[in-house]
């Protein structure tokens, strides 16, 4: 009899038991302790992002309908292929962000949620429906705040809809989501300092050209708060060397500290951001 073969057979017993606990963590956002100032960030597509920090998960601009066929359908839906499964995340303390009302950036499927999620919260920047439970963030520059999370907004009206972006305070972090936010950036910008003293994470439109007018926003958001992680969205899939290194070749350099942090439109992707810094997973 090979005596080496009980412990063998206890081996594989205790590999199998680290494959059940482990395996599931790389399905979702994972539970490493996040601390205050750090964030798990997760791109959703197109203009989506997750963002977990220590106590609560941000959700920004979540579609799906609109982003069918555009991105290769994985064999399973989770916020590790970029998607939300309310079943993963139903035991967290979520918030959901709208900017606006087309439909790259919202999309219904979000109410699905909270039959699901206990503890969920609505966010838009225009009067969405009429339910009284969601919170609509209409302004100008609208504010909202709890014991636990402040949020601010600026405004504009492009396209034929309002829209905002948010500036959220929560857990030790300042993030910024501009959607399609046309902002008066010589007003807006100081509005926004106003309300921190530091920017950590922002989502910003992928222009890099003078001509238009995101680039002063963009320009002035960095000349002003100087965020520690840029990320650029709103970028069509096939468009990815269109935008992304020329987006970072321009604005790289203007920045003091901090990086721009590119997706390439890869769903899914992961990034840890702690101390200040950016780590891809």
């Amino acid at each position: 009899m090979d005596k080496g073969l009980p412990f063998r057979n206890i081996g594989l017993a205790l590999c199998c038991c680290l494959m059940i606990f482990v395996l599931p963590f790389e399905t979702g956002l994972g539970d490493e302790q996040i601390s205050p100032g750090e964030a798990k960030i997760r791109f959703l597509g197109h203009c989506g992002f997750a963002v977990q920090t220590e106590n609560h998960l941000l959700i920004f601009d979540y579609v799906e309908k609109r982003l069918e066929g555009k991105y290769e359908e994985p064999e399973t839906r989770s916020l590790s292929t970029g998607y939300i499964n309310s079943a993963e995340i139903e035991d967290r303390k979520v918030s959901v962000f709208v900017t606006h009302s087309h439909t790259d950036h919202y999309d219904p499927v979000i109410f699905d949620w909270e039959d699901i999620i206990p503890d969920i919260k609505y966010f838009f920047g225009w009067q969405a429906t009429e339910e009284p439970q969601y919170n609509y963030l209409i302004g100008p520059k609208a504010e909202w705040e709890d014991e636990e999370m402040r949020i601010y907004t600026v405004n504009s009206h492009h396209s034929g809809v309002p829209e905002v972006a948010y500036l959220v305070l929560v857990d030790g972090l300042a993030i910024y989501h501009n959607g399609d936010c046309k902002a008066d950036y010589k007003e807006d910008m100081p509005y926004l300092k106003s309300k921190t003293d530091h920017l950590d994470i922002a989502f910003v439109h992928p222009v890099w050209e003078e001509k238009w007018d995101y680039y002063w926003i963009t320009l002035e958001l960095i000349n002003q708060m100087q965020p520690q992680a840029v990320f650029p969205m709103h970028v069509r899939v096939g468009d990815e060397e269109k935008y992304f290194k020329p987006f970072k070749s321009v604005y790289q350099p203007k920045m003091k500290s901090g990086e721009v942090v590119l997706t390439r439109n890869k769903k899914g992707a992961a990034y840890l951001y702690k101390d200040g810094e950016i780590i891809l997973e």
